[in-house]
C-alpha cells in the first residue's frame, strides 16, 4: 500500500522550484549593514589559561583528598614480602604492559 503524504510532496516540490530574488528595495543591504561588527576572539593563549587554570586547581584538589596511603601501603607491604623471583616476574610483567600497550595501540590504528 503506498502512501502519499502531501506535506512531503509540497515541501518537495517548493524546494526544487525556482525561487526568485524578493524586490525589498535594499532593505536586507541597509539591516545588513546596520549589524554591529563581530567582536574579535581572545588570545588563545588566555582561551587555554581559562579553560587549564579551573582543570589544574580542580585536579590538584581532587589528589590532595585521594586516600594516598591506603592505596600505597597494601602495595609497599606486598612489595617488602616479595622474595627475589617474585620481584623479578612483577618487573618482568610491568615491562611486557608498558612495551604491549603502546604496541597494540600503534598497531590497531591502522584497523580504525
Amino acid at each position: 500500500m503506498k502512501h502519499s503524504n502531501t506535506f512531503d510532496d509540497f515541501l518537495t516540490h517548493q524546494l526544487r522550484a525556482k525561487n526568485d530574488y524578493l524586490h525589498d528595495d535594499g532593505f536586507t543591504a541597509r539591516l545588513m549593514a546596520a549589524l554591529p561588527q563581530p567582536r574579535k576572539a581572545l588570545n588563545p593563549w588566555l582561551e587555554k589559561l581559562i579553560v587549564f587554570l579551573p582543570v589544574t586547581l580542580i585536579s590538584l584538589w581532587v589528589l590532595a583528598r585521594f586516600p594516598w596511603f591506603e592505596v600505597i601501603q597494601p602495595l609497599y607491604a606486598q612489595f617488602l614480602l616479595m622474595d627475589l623471583a617474585g620481584l623479578v616476574l612483577a618487573s618482568f610483567a610491568i615491562m611486557l604492559t608498558l612495551v604491549l600497550i603502546p604496541a597494540c595501540w600503534v598497531f590497531n590504528r591502522d584497523r580504525l
